[in-house]
This record gives C-alpha cells, sequence and structure tokens, in this order.
C-alpha cells in the first residue's frame, strides 16, 4: 500500500467553528463507554487532507435523524474538518466474543464516520462518494490484546500487538490509527508510524487534528443506546460505504477478517 505519511500542516486557529447547518457538525450522543475499555482501545489522528470524524445520526428531543452526509464537490476536507467538530462525533462501538479451547476470544469494532469520501479536489472525482465508515478492531484473547486491526477498501489489515503503537500518553493499551488519504484512492484507516522504546513500539509522529492529540471521540456502545437510535442507524443508507456491525454482517466481518492466527477461531 503506498501512502503518504502525514497531510498538510494546518493551522487550526483560523479554521471556523462548527455550523449548525453543516452534516460534519450535528451534535451526537454523549459517550456511553463500556466499562472495560482501558485494557484495549484505539485512539484515532485524522491527516488533514481528509474530512474528521463525525455523527452518523442526530438526536433531536426524542427523535433520531440519519446524517445525510455530503456530495462529493469541493475539496478533500471541504465542509467536514471543523476546529471544534471532533467533540460533537461519536465512534460507534461493539463487542463480540466467543470461547475456544477455554479461552475467550474477543473482537472490539470501532466504527468511525465521516460525511464524504474524496480521492482528489473538485467535481470530477470517480471514485469519491458521500458517507465513509472505517472500522479499527482491537482482538483479544482471554483479556490482553492480540493483534490491531484497520480497514483499508473493504479489507482489514491485522498487525500484532507487540508491533502495533501505542500512544503511551493513554497507558500500555492505546493504539494509534490514522485516518489518512491512501494515495491516489479515497481514505482508508493506517496505524501511526511507530519507533521502538524499551522494547515497545510508540508513536512516532505528531497528530494533525485540531487537538494535536490522540483523540478517542464519544464512544457509543451499540448496547447501550436506544432502541430507536439503533433503528436509525442500522436502517440508514451509506451508499459505498458499509457499516460493520450491523446484526446482519457481523458475524462474517468478524470470522472473514480474523487474525490468521485465529483460524480455528469461529464467532456466533
Amino acid at each position: 500500500m503506498i501512502y503518504s505519511t502525514q497531510g498538510f500542516s494546518k493551522d487550526w486557529s483560523q479554521v471556523p467553528l462548527c455550523s449548525t447547518d453543516q452534516p460534519a457538525c450535528i451534535t451526537g450522543l454523549s459517550t456511553l463507554k463500556p466499562v472495560n475499555l482501558e485494557n484495549g482501545k484505539i485512539v484515532f489522528d485524522f491527516d488533514t487532507d481528509g474530512c474528521l470524524a463525525s455523527a452518523p445520526v442526530q438526536k433531536q428531543g426524542e427523535n433520531y435523524f440519519p446524517n445525510n452526509g455530503l456530495d462529493t464537490s469541493g475539496t478533500l476536507e471541504g465542509q467536514c474538518s471543523y476546529r471544534d467538530q471532533l467533540s460533537k462525533a461519536n465512534i460507534i462501538y461493539k463487542e463480540k466474543c466467543t470461547t475456544y479451547q477455554n479461552s475467550i476470544y474477543c473482537g472490539r469494532i470501532f466504527a468511525l464516520y465521516t460525511v464524504k469520501d474524496k480521492a482528489v479536489n473538485g467535481s470530477l472525482d470517480f471514485i469519491g462518494h458521500r458517507h465513509d465508515l472505517e472500522h479499527a478492531v482491537v482482538w483479544m484473547k482471554d483479556g490482553k490484546v492480540t493483534h490491531i486491526g484497520v480497514s483499508a477498501h473493504g479489507e482489514l489489515i491485522n498487525t500484532p500487538a507487540n508491533q502495533s503503537p501505542l500512544a503511551k500518553e493513554y497507558g500500555n493499551n492505546a493504539y494509534a490509527v490514522v485516518y489518512h488519504k491512501d494515495g491516489v484512492l479515497t481514505h482508508a484507516l493506517r496505524l501511526a508510524t511507530s519507533k521502538t522504546s524499551n522494547n515497545i513500539q510508540v508513536v512516532n509522529e505528531v497528530p494533525e487534528n485540531p487537538t494535536g492529540k490522540w483523540v478517542l471521540p464519544n464512544v457509543i456502545e451499540i448496547d447501550q443506546v436506544p432502541t430507536n437510535y439503533i433503528n436509525t442507524l442500522f436502517s440508514s443508507d451509506y451508499g459505498q460505504a458499509t457499516l460493520e456491525i450491523k446484526p446482519s454482517r457481523i458475524i462474517n466481518f468478524l470470522n472473514s477478517k480474523k487474525p490468521a492466527e485465529w483460524n480455528n477461531v469461529t464467532f456466533y
């Protein structure tokens, strides 16, 4: 895979704040994290040549509405990269586990939504699309992280945990993942660049998002949200993008994308 390690430098102080009429800026739910997230999670950065994360569903009173996303006109990051946008975004989370030979195997899926995904600036973008959904997976055996998976154009690239970069400011179980422009293609996830420190892999790049830090936007554990939210999320049409935590997809996703070393493990 060919990719640029970073996007372009940006002075975020000159970037406008969110406006309420922008799909990228709808306010999602407040954080509903699982209690055990600290023993294995993802923290994100977003290169500046693309969108920041947004909320896929908006709450208005007691009602929930899907994010309509954006068409593929304009620049790579146009109307989807505001200074305070990440404070309004959601990461959708689902964990599923199975047992094999007296061990517990789990896949923790972190689904990231953006309102569009472009390959080139301007209107002549023939592979870009409204909506994007990318997935990072923390694979765990008996409560310990074994691999980190990142999605890229329909594939999931799994890397052993001891070769995956840690954001040490968040402890020993926070793995750094970047939403980036993948060469001439659209956007995908990649592991952060890393270096060896005290025999472990740690992050070796500076976050480019507005906070200047590795971030985990408000996490919504799908098992904790209201039924109306779930119905809206699962029934929305994401076009060329796919939400892999849907009940109709998650089992096949986990079984087809699991690490090669888990060949005999089956999720149900």
